[in-house]
């Protein structure tokens, strides 16, 4: 009997839609000056393992593995299989335009890999579905103002700013099937969406403390719409080195927190939820020109809504040239 209810569980589990991606918002990159810059980045999100099944998450999944027939003619899985896997290749700047104020710049091109398993009462137990999805994402532009002070031996970094998510991205990706894939997983949204953003830094030079937040209010496209979402950012760093070569380790934390998806007005119960990451990285200048970024995120709370698979981590990489 306890085996026939793992099953019921997986089972409710893996035919649910896939939404893992539904809190993920925009990841900040910065400079510790709060430089004008353009860049490419790299942004990897995983998702493996349910929490109501005690799995672990691993930030690199391992390769799928095989059910195990439990001698009931039922099958169901006892390892750690399904995954799904983000990554986001971006070309990013900040410019200045007039009195502070400078442009922003985000061009994304995604790629999803998701894998579940379909698991079944029967003699044939599995059906692996692999899903690959590739292409444009939504492109953002914004304004922000850079607000430069000094008190005592601390110079702050006030940078409050607006964007706006353009609905560039492919949205209509198919299966072998003909059928459209979920709005979770395509590139693309299809909404115009706003993006409130509060940035902080301060600094004396030797250490400092940088904060952001963002609130990224959807709209609705083809009748789904995302639900609003906001995440936090909260890092200490120290400044090693000297003005030609500098290391900037960092760590804090990092909060993501969303609501439920809607469909047509009805909401989706396997999506949004919170989570909340133990953020560490370091950033490596040259010349006070070139600057190589690289922070990884391993979430240490995470409450998703219902049943849906577990946060595993993010990698995010950035190169920029500091202009």
């Amino acid at each position: 009997m306890n085996k026939k209810i793992i099953l019921l569980v997986v089972l409710t589990s893996l035919q649910s839609k896939l939404l893992a991606c539904d809190v993920c918002n925009i990841f900040e990159f910065k400079t510790v000056d709060q430089k004008n810059y353009i860049g490419v980045f790299y942004h990897y999100m995983s998702f493996n393992g349910y929490d109501h099944l005690n799995q672990p998450h691993q930030l690199f999944s391992k390769s799928p593995q095989m059910h195990e027939l439990d001698g009931s003619n039922l099958f169901f899985e006892k390892k750690q299989q399904d995954f799904e896997k983000y990554s986001t290749f971006a070309l990013r700047a900040n410019i200045n335009l007039f009195k502070n104020f400078r442009l922003n710049v985000l061009l994304p091109y995604e790629h999803t890999v998701v894998y579940y398993n379909k698991v079944w009462s029967t003699l044939d137990p599995v059906s692996d579905t692999t899903m690959l999805l590739s292409g444009l994402g939504d492109a953002i532009v914004g304004i922000d103002k850079n607000i430069r002070f000094k008190t005592d031996q601390f110079t702050h970094y006030l940078i409050p700013g607006l964007s706006l998510k353009l609905p560039t991205g492919i949205t209509n990706i198919k299966d072998n099937a003909d059928e459209v894939f979920d709005p979770e997983i395509q590139p693309g949204t299809g909404s115009l969406d706003v993006l409130l953003k509060l940035n902080y830094t301060l600094t004396n030079g030797k250490w400092g403390v940088f904060s952001a937040t963002n609130y990224k209010i959807n709209s609705t496209h083809n009748g789904y719409r995302f639900a609003n979402s906001f995440n936090f950012q909260s890092d200490i760093f120290l400044i090693l080195g000297n003005p030609k070569k500098q290391f900037i380790p960092q760590a804090g934390l990092y909060l993501e927190r969303a609501g439920n998806n809607l469909d047509n007005g009805n909401i989706i119960d396997f999506t949004g939820g919170s989570t909340v990451f133990f953020d560490s990285g370091m950033e490596l200048r040259l010349n006070n020109s070139i600057s190589f970024q690289f922070s990884a995120q391993l979430p240490i709370y995470d409450q998703r809504n219902n049943t849906q698979i577990g946060n595993a981590g993010r990698l995010n990489v950035g190169l920029i040239k500091m202009i």
